[in-house]
């Protein structure tokens, strides 16, 4: 079970570098090799043992993008825009956020980056992001027929590659949330005064009583949990209650009526996402995109099984089981012939000229994340009051051709070093 790290043998030294200075090429990763066993600061978040082991493992990689994440701390923005791409096994963080202010003394007190609760939220996304990765390279390990890094994908095989990417889904959402963060208090790993708790689920620990009420053996700290949740997300089927338990419980509809919602919509950006990194055209309409999918073959059951397995031993009992690093998948690449989908393309490593007014006009969901990304790039204290008061109407008309005017000639912060072009910046 979870374990409090047990620091009090030696004393916490804060480091030489301070905050807003910049980190070397090479020092992140000597910061990551030292955090694995130097002393932590009592409030550090690395007492959180899967914060820290996932902090540690340098082949996961910790990667700067050029935007300022003000906008969204301060909501300005609608959406994050940092990202995310399991194949690219990576925490992408914005160039001005609290958490690469952080990575500045990770084993110290976080109290001074932690303004607005923003950075505790970015941390645990870091975790979250590693165990999408995690379940991918997981998966190749136990299936690899199923080449689920660089198989094409097709028509036929879509949803099975699907299937396995909300597996990734699952995997990150029970290791986390449920397996962790719905067990236990952050502030009695770290006293910080954070009011984190579950990232993407309502689910509460202490409410199992009445949850048990509608169905009598329900358990979630259980490894076959896991099948529970994976089933849900493919099929939107969920055993063991139905509407009129919803009616008669407002704990049991708050914690379901999210999850209900979360497993279409996942199955929707799912199929989308891989469309989008396909060779070829694939015609997805909409009865398509957030169908249930089938997970009767002996394959499915069989790898939510021991995926489910492997993970409990790896959130719960601290196990490693050992992965190959396989690099980055260089077959989950969109064709640059492909029109572009700002849900999925990464602006900062593309150009205006890539931009389709038209389209997006027809796309209100693609202009929304191409907005914020436009408006990500730009640091925050650089856009002049009267365009600031401007974003709301903007963001009302979807305009592309008036954004590209007014932004074209506005400063914007360097795309980092190894940004990716393919992010699902859709969340």
């Amino acid at each position: 079970m979870v374990e409090l790290v047990d620091t009090s043998a030696t004393e916490y030294r804060p480091p030489s570098h301070h905050r807003g200075t910049a980190i070397a090429a090479g020092e992140l990763d000597d910061i990551r090799r030292a955090a694995r066993d130097c002393a932590l600061h009592r409030e550090s978040l690395l007492n959180i043992p899967l914060v820290r082991r996932v902090f540690c493992d340098l082949n996961f990689r910790l990667v700067e993008r050029g935007i300022d994440s003000q906008w969204s701390y301060a909501k300005m923005c609608p959406i994050s825009v940092t990202g995310f791409n399991p194949f690219e096994r990576s925490y992408f963080y914005g160039t001005r956020s609290h958490f690469k202010d952080w990575l500045s003394d990770p084993a110290g007190s976080p109290r001074a980056f932690n303004e607005g609760d923003f950075l505790v939220k970015e941390v645990l996304f870091m975790v979250h992001d590693y165990l999408h990765a995690w379940a991918y390279l997981t998966i190749e390990d136990l299936r690899p027929e199923l080449h689920v890094l660089d198989a094409p994908i097709t028509t036929e095989c879509l949803d099975d590659l699907a299937f396995c990417h909300l597996l990734t889904e699952a995997t990150a959402v029970v290791g986390l949330d449920y397996w962790t963060l719905c067990c236990v208090c952050l502030n009695d790993f770290c006293p910080i005064g954070t009011l984190h708790g579950p990232q993407t689920v309502s689910y509460q620990e202490a409410h199992l009583p009445e949850y048990r009420r509608f169905n009598p053996s329900f358990t979630v700290q259980a490894p076959e949990f896991f099948d529970t949740i994976a089933s849900f997300y493919a099929t939107g089927e969920f055993p063991g209650f139905d509407i009129s338990d919803l009616q008669r419980s407002p704990q049991l509809l708050s914690w379901l009526r999210h999850e209900l919602t979360y497993g279409s919509a996942q199955r929707e950006v799912t199929r989308r996402w891989l469309a989008y990194l396909a060779k070829d055209s694939i015609a997805l309409d909409s009865k398509r995109l957030k169908a249930p999918l089938a997970i009767d073959a002996p394959w499915k059951q069989q790898l939510m099984s021991e995926l489910g397995a492997r993970l409990w031993d790896f959130v719960k009992s601290g196990k490693e089981t050992p992965v190959t690093a396989l690099p980055v998948a260089a077959d989950r690449k969109a064709s640059t012939a492909k029109p572009r989908d700002w849900r999925f393309t990464n602006l900062s490593v593309s150009s205006f000229q890539e931009v389709d007014p038209a389209a997006l006009a027809a796309d209100p969901d693609s202009f929304k994340y191409f907005f914020g990304q436009v408006l990500g790039s730009v640091p925050f204290e650089a856009l002049p009051a009267p365009l600031v008061k401007m974003i709301p109407l903007m963001l009302r008309e979807r305009n592309a051709e008036l954004v590209l005017h007014i932004f074209r000639n506005v400063d914007k912060l360097a795309a980092g070093a190894h940004e990716p072009r393919d992010l699902m910046v859709v969340n």
